[in-house]
């Protein structure tokens, strides 16, 4: 049960769930059991799109070099930067996303930080429309990036000291033909 968080949140499209059933999420590795996953509070950023929408995002953590801060961060003042490739902008700013507050005492940590489970079905405290997707994103010190493919970002980051989330990147563009 996580800790001193008075909700813990799930987004979607669809306005009207009323009860999060315990399911296998396609094409993820993260868990072959049924369950409902929810993230904290701090963790939204990265899930304020459209769900099939690929992204990235990073921040420095206390061990991120200095050779990595001035690589990834020196050119911006924002504590986190969310990338997201330019086909996908008009998708964005016409999605409108909720987000649902979930009980935490129904939830356990997956030991991924910012992320739980429940093997049991929960129904959500409430749902507020999360607005302007553009506002909400870059709310709270985020930049948000426009690039044509997110693959070079992705896999310069790999070996970086950052903290870096990749998502949904099955729906990224292809990677570019480096034989042109």
């Amino acid at each position: 049960m996580p800790d001193a968080l008075p909700y813990l949140l799930h987004f979607s499209e669809d306005p009207a769930i009323t009860r999060f059933e315990p399911t296998v999420a396609p094409g993820s590795a993260m868990s072959a059991e049924p369950c409902v996953w929810a993230i904290a509070p701090e963790r939204a950023p990265l899930y304020l799109f459209p769900r099939d929408c690929p992204r990235i995002g990073y921040w420095a953590k206390p061990t991120t070099s200095a050779s990595d801060r001035y690589r990834f961060l020196s050119q911006t003042g924002a504590r986190r930067v969310l990338v997201v490739e330019s086909a996908w902008v008009s998708t964005l700013c016409s999605c409108e996303l909720f987000a649902y507050r979930l009980p935490p005492d129904l939830f356990m940590p997956t030991g991924m930080d910012g992320y739980y489970t429940s093997k049991i079905a929960v129904t959500p405290l409430s749902v507020v429309p999360v607005g302007d997707l553009l506002e909400a994103i870059t709310a709270d010190n985020n930049e948000l990036r426009i690039t044509p493919s997110l693959w070079e970002l992705h896999d310069a980051l790999q070996d970086s000291t950052l903290h870096f989330s990749t998502l949904r990147m099955r729906y990224a563009a292809p990677r570019a033909d480096t034989m042109k």
